[in-house]
């Protein structure tokens, strides 16, 4: 699931389309770093799950967002 979150944070679609291998790199990174930056904070495993989680549901739904307004732009200009 967290390689999955961190495509997504990366800025590939869930739905298709484009992304990068560098996108992947840095969502990749970024998610260890707040998952590693948690336990240095010894911040208990459940809080930890549940903040991953949180993570996972905002970049699942920004990338919802994103890909509608995209749709809906192509379906205005006549390119769908």
């Amino acid at each position: 699931m967290l390689a999955v979150a961190s495509c997504i944070i990366g800025g590939v679609f869930i739905s298709g389309g484009s992304g990068s291998v560098t996108g992947v790199l840095l969502g990749s990174f970024l998610l260890a770093i707040i998952v590693n930056a948690l336990a240095v904070m010894r911040v208990n495993p459940f809080w930890r799950m549940a903040i991953q989680g949180v993570i996972i549901l905002v970049a699942v739904v920004v990338d919802t967002t994103m890909s509608r307004r995209i749709g809906k732009r192509g379906a205005i200009s006549g390119h769908n």
